[in-house]
C-alpha cells in the first residue's frame, strides 16, 4: 500500500481569501487545499473555515482557486520507486488517491453546510469543482502509470453517514458517479496490462 504523495502549499491564501477573517485569539494553520483549520481541544479536532463561503458563487471564483501543484513529476517518480520495491518483494502494489478523491476535497472550499445546498440549488458550479479534481485526477493517473505501475488503484470519498447517503442518490448518479467512472476508465486506459 503507497499512498500519494502531496505537493506542499505554495500559495498565501490568507491574505487573498481570509481577509478580516483570521482569528487574533486562536491558533490555526492552513491545508494544503488552502482551508483554515481554527485548533480546537483534542488532538484531531479543527474548525474547518472555508475560503470560498463569503465570496460569490461563481465559476470564476471556482476556475480562479488555486489548487495544489500536482504538476511536479518528482512526488510521481518517488511514488514508483517504492511500488518498484513493493513488486520486487512479489507483492500487489495498492496507490491510493486517498480518501479525498472527489467531493472530499470539493466541499470544503465552500464548507458541507452550503455545498450540500449548493447540490441542490447550484449544481453547475458544484460540478465545475468536481471537475477540477477530475483533471488533477486524471494528470496523476496518467503520470503515475507513465513512471511505473500498480494493481490495485485505492479511490474514495464519505459520501455518506451511518444512516444514509449525504446526498439524494439522483444527484450523486448525475454529478459523482460519472465522474468517478471516468477516473476509473482512465486508469485502465493508461495501464492496460494492470
Amino acid at each position: 500500500y503507497y499512498e500519494l504523495l502531496e505537493p506542499a502549499k505554495k500559495f498565501d491564501y490568507s491574505g487573498v481569501y481570509y481577509k478580516d477573517r483570521l482569528p487574533h485569539d486562536k491558533e490555526y494553520h492552513f491545508d494544503r487545499y488552502g482551508v483554515m483549520h481554527e485548533h480546537a481541544e483534542g488532538v484531531h479536532f479543527t474548525k474547518m473555515i472555508p475560503p470560498l463561503l463569503d465570496h460569490q458563487h461563481s465559476a470564476a471564483d471556482v476556475n480562479n482557486f488555486p489548487m495544489p501543484d500536482y504538476k511536479g513529476e518528482d512526488l510521481y517518480r518517488e511514488a514508483a520507486r517504492i511500488i518498484a520495491d513493493i513488486d520486487k518483494r512479489g507483492r500487489a502494489s495498492a496507490l491510493a488517491m486517498g480518501g479525498e478523491t472527489i467531493f472530499e476535497v470539493s466541499w470544503p472550499l465552500y464548507g458541507i453546510e452550503e455545498f450540500l445546498i449548493m447540490l441542490l440549488t447550484e449544481v453547475d458550479l458544484c460540478n465545475a469543482v468536481f471537475d477540477r479534481w477530475v483533471d488533477c485526477r486524471l494528470w496523476q493517473l496518467e503520470t503515475y502509470a507513465k513512471f511505473g505501475r500498480y494493481d490495485i488503484l485505492w479511490l474514495g470519498d464519505d459520501i455518506a453517514n451511518q444512516h444514509a447517503m449525504l446526498i439524494p442518490p439522483d444527484v450523486w448518479r448525475v454529478t459523482l458517479k460519472p465522474r468517478m467512472k471516468t477516473l476509473i476508465e482512465a486508469s485502465k486506459h493508461f495501464q492496460p496490462d494492470g
